[in-house]
């Protein structure tokens, strides 16, 4: 019991002293903040005002003038448009692209043909059941792939 009320007095007095320091620095961070934001302010225009702000605003400082560059004129631009090699220069080869399309398409037909065992249909937590699974898929996918290479399957 004594120890509960010596945690409980001790939480107490970190809260009190927190929310104290807190309350003290916030102030004077807020504090700060006012007399900043005073100093960046625009001179008032009404003289009622001038009696009461202080006259210690810097005075406004004059816009420079815009020098011109005195580099060469840009060439025209062109009107006719560039040919498609030099807007696009990545141009895949057709054989690479003819490979991708045969992967998807091996992919798509695997999927559409493989057919789980009765075992691995339903969920389970059994680690060797699904690795067990998992080399069943991976076999009957490298035999799918050598009898789509060799032309078996239909494509």
């Amino acid at each position: 019991m004594k120890l509960i009320l010596q945690i409980t007095l001790g939480v107490s007095l970190g809260i009190v002293l927190g929310g104290s320091f807190l309350y003290l620095y916030t102030g004077v961070f807020a504090e700060q903040l006012v007399s900043a934001a005073l100093k960046t302010l625009p001179p008032p225009k009404s003289s009622a005002v001038d009696s009461v702000l202080p006259a210690t605003l810097p005075p406004p400082i004059a816009p420079k003038p815009i020098e011109e560059p005195t580099t060469a004129p840009a060439p025209p631009i062109s009107t006719t448009p560039a040919p498609i090699a030099e807007i696009n220069p990545i141009v895949k080869d057709p054989a690479i692209i003819a490979e991708e399309e045969d992967q998807k398409q091996m992919g798509i037909k695997f999927k559409a043909s493989y057919k789980k065992s009765d075992k691995c249909q339903s969920p389970n937590l059994d680690h060797n059941l699904l690795v067990t699974c998992g080399n069943e898929y991976i076999r009957a996918r490298d035999k799918f792939e050598k009898s789509w290479r060799l032309g078996e399957v239909k494509k």
